[in-house]
């Protein structure tokens, strides 16, 4: 019923410690937990998500991806098709032993990766391009503080950053 799997998740997901401040956990443990409460009407499904290690660096230029992983704002957008890749599917019937019934696929669609896309950003440059451009924000109070790095004889962007930024992962 509802209620079993409200009780069931609630024990799970809100740990004595964070009761009262109501925080959910979203830790790999507790969908193992979760999993094996073995809910029938809990659906489980694989979703591709895109991590950004260097968080707020080089966000504007980088930029995010929304719910449905696809690219909202700089080269997530910009690249969007080649980055996304195509997801497979398989539908399959199955006889009382579990085993598929190959004669009765219906669909099958094998699944792309997407590609990468590699930068010309420089991580330690980058980084030094931060740090001093939050200095400057710091200090001048200004609104916006903009800075681009760029190798003259190969136009290749070294660096590039603004502020105000955000951190991607969010």
């Amino acid at each position: 019923s509802w209620y079993d799997t409200a009780c069931g998740l609630s024990e799970i997901l809100i740990s004595p410690a964070n009761k009262t401040t109501g925080f959910v956990g979203k830790c790999r443990s507790s969908f193992v937990q979760i999993k094996k409460l073995k809910l029938k009407s809990l659906i489980f499904e694989r979703k591709a998500i895109r991590a950004y290690p260097n968080g707020e660096h080089a966000s504007h230029a980088i930029g995010f991806v929304d719910q449905q992983c696809s690219g909202v704002m700089g080269i997530e957008r910009l690249m969007n098709k080649e980055l996304k890749g195509i997801s497979g599917e398989r539908w399959i019937e199955r006889d009382v032993r579990k085993r598929e019934i190959a004669a009765y696929r219906r669909k099958d669609v094998r699944s792309v990766d997407g590609m990468n896309v590699q930068l010309t950003l420089d991580l330690g440059i980058q980084h030094v391009v931060e740090e001093s451009i939050s200095r400057v924000m710091e200090k001048t109070k200004a609104n916006a503080v903009y800075s681009i790095v760029m190798r003259p004889k190969t136009g290749e962007i070294l660096a590039m950053a603004s502020r105000p930024n955000f951190d991607p992962n969010q």
